[in-house]
This record gives C-alpha cells, structure tokens and sequence, in this order.
C-alpha cells in the first residue's frame, strides 16, 4: 500500500453556504454552548485513550457500517463527529472503493486523524472541518456517528441536517447503552444514551422508521430514509424496527 503526502490525502475544509473555512480560520467556532470542546492536549490525550479504550465500540461499529456497505454498495459515507480518524481510517482501509469522509468541529482532533491517515497509508478519505449541523455540500448513502451523538446540544435538528444529505439509506448511531451500564460505571453514564430517547427524536423527525440493536453495553439506532421509487416508499429491513 503507497503512502502520499498528507496535502493529497486530507482535506482539512468545510463547504459552508457562505464558502470554504480552512483549518486557519481559527476564529470560526463549531461548538454549541455546553457541548464538549477538545484543545489540542484534549484531542491527543482522546486519541490514546480511544485506540484501547473504545477498541470494543469501535469494533462493534466498523463490522456493522462494513455489513451495511457490503449489501448496499455505498459510493460515500460519511463519519460525523470522527474525533481523531481511528475507524474513519480502517473503514477507509476495508472499503478501498468508497469514498470515506470524516467530520469533526475540532481542528486539533483533524490534525491527528491527518498523521492517522497518512500512517495507514490510505488514499480515500477526506477530513473536514463540520459539525453535527454543519456537513459538507454533499450527498451520502450512509452516515455514521460514533459516541458522538450524545455531546450534541441540538440532536433534533442535527437528525434534520443528516436527513437532507443522506441520498436514501441510514444514518447509524453507535453509544454505550445507558440502561445496560452498570451503578459503578457512573463516570460513563454521562456518555451514554438511552433507547427511548432515540424513539422520542424519532417522532419528531423526518425518517421513516428506526431499528434498534443492542449488544452488550452497546447500542446502535439506525435511522432509515426510504428512497421514492414510482411514488411510493422502498427501503431494505435490515433489523427490528421499533418506530414507525
């Protein structure tokens, strides 16, 4: 496997509906008053703890969104709220095919999924500056988001964004499972999501069913989109739907 500069590999940019912000624009802040911020030691100290840390989420996550590519033949997905690149990079790295994007509001966290990428030598994915509500002006046949949905201040409206550019598919939610946590997990408890929380984003967004999968400590919601085809709905079950 060839390895190429970082310039060629990683696109460290938003596409913003008033233009592009590159990493310089430090001025520009992504954050939402309450969500969690990572400086720069922050983002390094993440990324350390994430490679052991998270390896079982994480694990959880990249079989399940290789599955759901390997059935649907995906030409870009996208990882929303990517942190430091670890999966955006292996998925990248499993599907050489597909274009992978990763986007986090963070600066300091894109910089080290930069040094990530141009290590593993992958050559189809792109890093941009974005947020839950700020995505990049492209569509995406299957979205994803790792233990990041629950810092999101505005969940509701961010379904909404995601919505608007799936192209017909899923956006898949990963989370620690906050029923299945035990007492003395406390400290993680502020890091994890509930099943009904998701069924009440349900009822208020645009999707047209979710499915719930729960393995462990581990929680996945996917939300679907149904594509219309001669002006009815069609989409593929995948799990149990739960809401409707």
């Amino acid at each position: 496997m060839r390895l190429c500069s970082a310039r060629a590999k990683v696109s460290l940019s938003a596409t913003f509906s008033g233009g592009i912000v590159s990493m310089s624009d430090s001025h520009i802040d992504l954050y939402l008053e309450g969500e969690e911020r990572f400086d720069r030691f922050g983002s390094f100290i993440y990324t350390l703890f994430a490679r052991r840390g998270l390896r079982p989420l994480h694990e959880f996550a990249l079989r399940e969104v290789v599955d759901e590519a390997l059935r649907t033949k995906p030409k870009r997905i996208l990882d929303l709220g990517a942190g430091p690149g670890l999966l955006t990079c292996r998925l990248a790295q499993r599907l050489p095919e597909v274009e992978v994007y990763g986007v986090d509001p963070s600066p300091h966290m894109l910089r080290q999924a930069e040094k990530i990428a141009v290590k593993m030598g992958v050559d189809n994915v792109h890093f941009k500056l974005g947020s839950s509500r700020v995505l990049p002006d492209l569509s995406f046949d299957i979205i994803y988001s790792v233990l990041s949905f629950h810092h999101w201040a505005k969940q509701a409206q961010a379904l909404d964004q995601v919505y608007t550019h799936l192209s017909g598919g899923k956006f898949m939610v990963f989370e620690y499972n906050k029923d299945r946590l035990p007492f003395y997990y406390f400290p993680a408890r502020g890091h994890a999501m509930r099943v009904k929380t998701f069924e009440e984003l349900k009822q208020h967004s645009r999707f047209s069913r979710l499915e719930v999968k729960e393995e462990g400590r581990l929680l996945l919601a996917i939300y679907v989109k149904e594509e219309e085809v001669g002006g009815e709905r069609c989409g593929q079950m995948s799990g149990k739907p739960i809401v409707e």
